[in-house]
């Protein structure tokens, strides 16, 4: 009887947010635990940060094609979307022309943030962390916010180490990066 109560006791309460994952995922991003952010996926941080950031008429900037629903959440909020296409000549792959073309769009116009997938979907290029580097030293001149989606970041990292944007996030307070349990783990 000890155990079926014990049991129904774990299940009749809401699990509080687990300090041990996010010490772990501290741990292997070797970032401070209060910088990690747990939540309900990737999609719902995409609303929450064009929701929380965004104003009538901001304009963002999207690499073309990419995760669809980044868009989408950017009119909603009632952001103007710069959109910056891949080349198909170029395999949609990412190029320093292409980081050339992005720093040059937000040295001219103010842009309040921009998104870039890495492994993007759905080309599944990824974006080298030099570039993003790059890009967010001078996004940060031009006080624009950079958001890294890694949704699929676990199928970029190497056998040995996490090779995370989140390196960068001690250099950068403009540059925010996601990460998902869904792609490489299963889970929501």
């Amino acid at each position: 009887h000890k155990a079926s109560s014990d049991l129904i006791h774990s299940l009749s309460g809401y699990p509080e947010t687990s300090r041990e994952l996010r010490n772990a995922i501290a741990e292997l991003h070797h970032l401070p635990p209060e910088w990690i952010v747990l939540g309900t996926g990737v999609v719902s941080f995409i609303s929450i940060l064009c929701h929380t950031f965004y104003e009538w008429g901001d304009r963002v900037l999207l690499p073309t094609p990419t995760f669809f629903v980044i868009e989408e959440y950017s009119l909603r909020s009632g952001a103007l979307p710069i959109y910056m296409p891949f080349a198909p000549e170029d395999q949609f792959a990412w190029t320093p022309a292409m980081t050339d073309r992005i720093i040059d769009q937000f040295q001219r116009v103010p842009v309040k943030m921009l998104w870039l997938v890495t492994p993007n979907n759905p080309t599944g290029q990824a974006i080298p962390l030099a570039e993003i580097e790059k890009i967010a030293a001078a996004a940060q001149e031009s006080f624009t916010m950079v958001v890294v989606d890694e949704a699929y970041g676990e199928f970029t990292d190497d056998d040995s180490a996490c090779a995370s944007s989140s390196r960068l996030l001690e250099k950068f307070d403009n540059l925010i990066v996601l990460r998902s349990f869904s792609k490489a783990y299963g889970l929501a």
